[in-house]
Formats: structure tokens, sequence, C-alpha cells
């Protein structure tokens, strides 16, 4: 059986569930600390650090799929601890990218392999899980990114769906896209986020392409195209919105970092260094904090630090 019809298969069974309290333990886990032999208290730790985001503390959250693995850093991108262990039971992980912690600090992962949102309390217990594999409403097929809107309605870049997926109170309440070449739809999307306005932004990867929706999910505009030269875009795989409210995109098969105004117009290239050296591999997320750039470069196996302006 092929992989999409395995996952037509499934039906609506487990869609959603829900785990309570006390069922796993994370940051504060020293035993599971303890199993990776990587592990060494600095950044060295890292093999692929693919997503990244900042909690209350300033402290920053790294997905590192290739170790099944979140390291918590501080902002000298010293690893402090780190949590889970391959597999599929709760707790548990099988290829983790996209991640972000919310303003209680609940940290919102995405268990890609597993289908499946896993989100753990500011003590790092398992609180809920979200999904299952699917390809019906509430299912995801290899999901990556994920953000919150300003009502805390959680979406999901739900990938090899091809569709954005919106949950409110962990409950589905509206889809957008499918696999095709309009405006309205998605091939690999990859990330997600709203902006002041309601609008919620989709990085389409394949068509190289933001695309902008508004509240209720019609299609308003796009900017970038497949390619490279400046202000396009090849397989990207992270963005963020700053504090300004510009666009910033992991330009992924670019290897590079491009900065957009939210009508689509480039304001600044991350390429190179002083030196004319590339400063990146394989960017594939970005976070902002204090004027600083962090990116997640899963290919170097490191995450930089860059200027904002």
């Amino acid at each position: 059986m092929k992989r999409r019809d395995f996952i037509k298969s499934i039906g609506i069974a487990g869609a959603i569930s829900f785990l309570p309290f006390g069922t796993s333990n994370a940051f504060s886990d020293k035993k599971q600390t303890a199993s990776l032999p990587h592990f060494a208290g600095d950044k060295s730790a890292l093999n692929a650090p693919f997503s990244l985001c900042f909690n209350s503390a300033g402290d920053i959250l790294v997905t590192d799929p290739s170790l099944y693995r979140v390291f918590r850093l501080n902002s000298s991108l010293k690893v402090l601890d780190s949590f889970g262990i391959p597999g599929s039971a709760p707790g548990s992980f099988n290829y983790p990218k996209g991640i972000i912690s919310d303003s209680n600090d609940f940290v919102y992962v995405v268990d890609s392999n597993n289908c499946r949102i896993q989100i753990f309390d500011p003590a790092g217990k398992l609180f809920k899980i979200v999904g299952a594999i699917g390809s019906i409403g509430g299912l995801f097929a290899t999901p990556q990114g994920v953000c919150l809107d300003p009502r805390d309605r959680m979406l999901v870049a739900d990938t090899r769906n091809h569709r954005i997926q919106i949950f409110d109170s962990f409950r589905l309440v509206s889809v957008i896209g499918e696999l095709g070449d309009k405006d309205n739809q998605f091939r690999l999307p990859t990330a997600c986020q709203t902006n002041t306005d309601g609008e919620i932004l989709v990085l389409d990867s394949k068509h190289g392409l933001v695309k902008i929706f508004d509240k209720d999910g019609n299609f308003k505009r796009s900017f970038g195209g497949d390619g490279r030269a400046p202000g396009l875009l090849n397989s990207p795989q992270g963005m963020i919105l700053d504090t300004s409210g510009s666009v910033i995109v992991a330009d992924t098969g670019n290897q590079r970092v491009q900065k957009f105004d939210n009508s689509g117009k480039l304001l600044k290239v991350w390429e190179v260094d002083h030196s004319d050296l590339r400063l990146f591999q394989t960017p594939t997320s970005v976070a902002q904090k204090d004027g600083l750039l962090f990116v997640a470069d899963s290919g170097k196996g490191h995450i930089i630090r860059l200027s904002e302006n």
C-alpha cells in the first residue's frame, strides 16, 4: 500500500487525544537527559538543529530531529538541558520539527513523523497530544510548522496534506488549502504565522511563495516565487514576523535568510559574512529577540546569531 493510500485508510479514530498533567516529565528528567551521548552542556550537543523559539525567560528552545530531542539553551547558546527519546509513546519523538512557546510557557512541539503535536506544561510534563496520522480533518501527514494567532488558536502547517489546520481549544475549527497550484492551494507548506491584522501567512515551500489570507481563510496576496534571485525563494522551511511586522524567511535551498516588509518588498538578505564566505549551509528556522536574529542551520549543526540591522 502506498503511503498516501495508507494515510487515507486511517479514518477518524484517534484524531485528537488528551493526556492529563503529570504523564511525562521533560526538562527535569535527568534520566532522559543522561541517555543522550552527545549531551555535553554546550552547543556541541546539537547535531542538526531545525526549529527554535524563545520562552518568557529568554531561553532558546531548539528541536533536533536527528537526535529526537528538544534542547534548552541560554542566550549565549550554552545548552542547559534537553528532553526526548525516540519512539511513538507519549512524550517520545519521531523527528520533532516546529516548536513554539506560548505566553504561559507551554511548549508546543510538532512531532513530525508521529503526525501529532505534543504540548508540555512549564514544568516539562506532557499536557496534551493533538492529532494522529491521516488525511481527514484533525489528522496530519508529517506536519512541520505551528503558530498561535492573537486568539490563541493553534495553526498547524500540515505539510504532506498540503493545508493549514486551525484548532480552537485543541479542536479543529477550520482548514485552509489543499494540494494544487492555485492561489488558495499549496504544495508542501512548511510554516505559518499571523500578523496584528489577523492575516494568516503561509510559507508554500514548493511554490517558493509567502501566501497571505484574511482571518477567514480567503486568499489576499502573495510574494516571492520559486528561484534564486534576490526576493525569490527555494524550498524555504521557516518563517517569522519580527517586532516591526517584517517577514523573515529561512530561504533554505538558497542558503540564505531574507527579510521582507508585509507587502513583499525585499528589505535585506543575509547570505555571506565579511569575508564573502557563506553564512549558512541549510538554514531552516529563525527567531528574533532584542535586535538579534538566531538562525538554526541544520546542515552546519549550529545556531548563529546575527544583527537584524
